[in-house]
C-alpha cells in the first residue's frame, strides 16, 4: 500500500455494470475495455471506496464484518491484493484507455504453416495434421513473398509452424534465408525429430523453440502422440537446450491426461534443468479434426478447464518458473485481430487471421503489398463502428463483436454477430483464471 495514503479516498471506477457469477463478482466499466473479478471481501471493499470511504476506514468496515473470522494481518494483506488487483486491471478513474494504433500502423505478424504432414497423429489435433491430404508449401514461393514485403509494415520476427516443420527437407535453407533478410524465426514444432545436425544449421537465425505436450510422464504423453513420442521430445528437447535457445513448453490441457500434468509437472520442469525456458498452458481444445473423433479428450466445461489451469499455473509460479500470458489490456480494440496477421497455408492460399476462411482467401502469388492493403481493408470494414447493433452496447470494447471468421460461419455476415451477454461475463471470469 506503499503508493496509497491511507486516509486519502481513492477514485475508483464506478460507471459500472456489476454480474454475479458463482461466488465473484465481476464488474465492467460501461464503454470501455476495462474489467475486473473480484472475491466476496474484494467487493466489499470496492463498495465501501465507491462510497466515497477512506482506504483506513475500508479495511475497518472490512475486519468488522469478518470479526472472529479474519484476523487483522489478513485484513491488511487482502487489501493490499486488492489495491495491486485494481492497479494491474486499470480501474482507477486516473488510468485512462488508449486507442489501439490504426491497422496501417499495426506491424503484422506472419504465421507461415508450412506444411500439412505431421510423423505424428495425435488424438486432439485440430488440424488432423498427417492425416489430411499431404501438402508443402513451395519454399522459393515464400523466399520470393518476403522478399518482396515491405518490411516496415511486418515484424521482424516470423513463425514457421505445421503440421510438423521439420519434415521440410530445405527447412534451415530458408531459416537462414529469411535471417538474411532480416527475419528470425519463431519454430513450433512436436520436438520429436530434432536433431544436433538441423540445429547446428540454422539455430543463429532461430529465436525460439516453442514444442508442444499434453503430458508430463512417457505412459500420458505416448497415449495421445503414440508410443516411444516422449523419449524423443526429452531428446529433442536436450539438443535444443544445447544451443541455448529460447525454449517454450506449450502445455495443453486435456481431460485424459490433466491428473498427470497436475501431479508431474513440477517434476518434469524440474528435470529439464534449463533457465531460458518458459511455458505456455492452452485451457481449451478446438472441437476439430481429430479431436472430434475423441470426445473423451475434452473437459466437460470451459470453465472447468480454466480452473484446472489456473491451478496448475499456479503451482508453476509459486517454484518461480516464467508464464506466457497476452498482457494487453484497457486498449480500446475496434475489431477482433483480423487482418493484424499474414497467415500462410500449405496450399499457398493467405489468409488475415488464423481461422481460415474461403471469403477472405488470397495467394502467396499476390504481391505482399496488396495482400497487406486488402487485409487492412477487411479490418477497417468489419470494425465495431461499422456494426450498426454495437453502436449503442455498454460493453462493445469487452466483446468486439466476436470473432469475424466465426461470426461468417454461423451468421452468413462477417458484422452479424452472435450477441451473448451471459458468455461475454462467463468469457472475463474464465480469462481472469489465468
Amino acid at each position: 500500500m506503499d503508493s496509497f495514503s491511507l486516509d486519502s479516498k481513492i477514485e475508483i471506477e464506478d460507471n459500472i455494470i456489476i454480474k454475479k457469477f458463482k461466488n465473484s463478482f465481476i464488474i465492467v466499466v460501461k464503454n470501455t475495455p476495462k474489467k475486473i473479478v473480484f472475491t466476496p471481501d474484494e467487493y466489499l471493499i470496492y463498495n465501501e471506496l465507491r462510497k466515497g470511504l477512506t482506504l483506513r476506514e475500508a479495511m475497518v468496515h472490512l475486519y468488522r464484518t469478518n470479526q472472529g473470522q479474519l484476523h487483522e494481518d489478513h485484513c491488511v494483506k487482502l487489501t493490499e491484493n486488492f489495491l495491486e488487483k485494481i492497479v494491474d486491471n486499470y480501474f482507477l478513474k486516473s488510468q485512462k484507455p488508449h486507442q489501439e494504433e490504426r491497422i496501417e500502423k499495426i506491424l503484422k505478424k506472419i504465421h507461415i504453416n508450412i506444411t500439412s504432414d505431421c510423423n505424428i497423429r495425435c488424438k486432439h489435433c485440430y488440424m488432423s495434421a498427417g492425416v489430411v491430404e499431404k501438402k508443402f508449401l513451395d519454399i522459393a514461393k515464400i523466399i520470393s513473398f518476403v522478399e518482396s514485403i515491405n518490411i516496415s509494415r511486418v515484424e521482424r520476427e516470423i513463425v514457421i509452424s505445421g503440421g510438423e516443420p521439420l519434415l521440410v527437407n530445405d527447412l534451415p535453407l530458408l531459416i537462414n534465408k529469411l535471417g538474411r533478410l532480416g527475419f528470425s524465426t519463431a519454430l513450433f514444432t512436436n520436438g520429436t525429430l530434432m536433431t544436433e545436425g538441423f540445429i547446428s544449421s540454422c539455430y543463429k537465425n532461430i529465436s525460439s523453440v516453442q514444442v508442444s505436450l499434453e503430458a508430463a510422464t512417457e505412459y500420458s504423453f505416448d497415449s495421445i502422440r503414440g508410443k516411444g513420442s516422449f523419449k524423443k521430445l526429452i531428446s529433442g528437447i536436450e539438443i535444443i537446450k544445447s544451443f541455448n535457445l529460447h525454449l517454450i513448453l506449450a502445455f495443453t490441457l486435456c481431460k485424459t491426461t490433466f491428473n498427470d500434468l497436475a501431479e508431474n509437472i513440477l517434476h518434469l520442469l524440474n528435470s529439464i534443468d534449463y533457465e531460458n525456458i518458459s511455458i505456455r498452458i492452452n485451457s481449451e481444445l478446438d472441437k476439430e479434426g481429430n479431436a472430434t473423433k475423441n470426445p473423451d479428450i475434452f473437459f466437460t466445461d470451459s470453465i472447468k478447464a480454466h480452473e484446472s489451469g489456473a491451478m496448475i499455473i499456479n503451482m508453476i509460479l509459486e517454484k518461480g518458473f516464467q508464464i506466457q500470458k497476452n498482457t494487453e489490456q484497457n486498449t480500446l480494440f475496434n475489431n477482433c485481430g483480423i487482418g493484424a496477421s499474414i497467415n500462410i497455408y500449405p496450399d499457398g492460399s493467405v489468409h488475415p487471421c488464423s481461422e481460415a476462411i474461403s471469403e477472405l482467401s488470397l495467394d502467396i502469388t499476390h504481391s505482399p503489398e496488396s495482400i497487406l492493403n486488402k487485409f487492412d481493408e477487411i479490418n477497417t470494414e468489419t470494425s465495431i463502428h461499422r456494426i450498426e447493433k454495437c453502436s449503442k452496447c455498454e460493453i462493445r470494447y469487452i466483446c468486439g463483436a466476436g470473432c469475424r471468421v466465426k461470426n461468417m460461419k454461423e451468421n452468413g455476415s462477417f458484422i452479424i454477430p452472435q450477441c451473448n451477454e451471459h458468455k461475454v461475463f462467463e468469457n472475463i471470469y474464465r480469462d481472469a483464471l489465468l
